[in-house]
């Protein structure tokens, strides 16, 4: 499999080296790396793609997790692979149920690393065998906690309906359909109708 750009969020330079060194094994023809969550963000929202990021959750001062979730919202079909020296099943069952295509230890081999690459661009996942899969929550489909109403809503939205016409449609006042959207928003993680589609278009919802 041949891929174009991967990305690599770590503060240590000598394990960014060493993925540098593996890219190209992996299929990658370019590898950004990047010290930088801010950094990372900013060239994601400037329009940069990677095919794949690997995110340590060790940076210092760097609430990983709420990067995260800020990739999620904005970014949602971006695959991300963390790569990190926890081995807490409750922090790797939150950001599975994020969105994390796999989660890899960082006492795993680079062959190991590979596989689990192997599988995320295949769209699949990965858990680190060294922790209980049973224990982790793999990709839960968000929209899965919206109300059978809640969903009719999203799907209008989705449509590029009007809250007027969602409300003509439905037979319900415009205010209650702003009720809704914001449970909507609240349970997807959203903030804005553009991401509800991309999240709709990442799940395959609505199609």
């Amino acid at each position: 499999m041949k891929f174009k750009r991967l990305g690599l969020l770590e503060d240590h330079l000598l394990v960014a080296e060493s993925v540098r060194m593996q890219c190209e094994s992996w299929g990658f023809s370019e590898f950004i790396h990047y010290s930088s969550a801010k950094q990372l963000l900013s060239e994601l929202s400037g329009g940069l793609e990677f095919d794949l990021l690997l995110m340590d959750l060790g940076m210092p001062n760097t609430d990983v997790e709420q990067v995260f979730a800020q990739i999620r919202r904005k970014h949602p079909a971006q695959k991300v692979l963390f790569l990190s020296g926890t081995r807490i099943v409750e922090v790797v069952n939150r950001l599975m149920k994020m969105g994390a295509r796999g989660f890899v230890t960082k006492m795993a081999g680079w062959e190991e690393v590979g596989f689990a690459i192997k599988l995320v661009m295949l769209d699949e996942v990965y858990v680190d065998s060294r922790l209980y899969r049973k224990d982790i929550a793999i990709n839960v489909d968000p929209f899965e906690s919206l109300s059978t109403r809640e969903h009719t809503v999203c799907s209008l939205i989705v449509e590029g309906k009007t809250y007027k016409e969602i409300a003509d449609t439905l037979f319900i006042e415009v205010n209650t359909v702003g009720t809704y959207m914001s449970r909507i928003h609240k349970k997807l993680g959203t903030e804005s109708r553009e991401e509800i589609n991309n999240l709709a278009l990442r799940y395959g919802r609505f199609s």
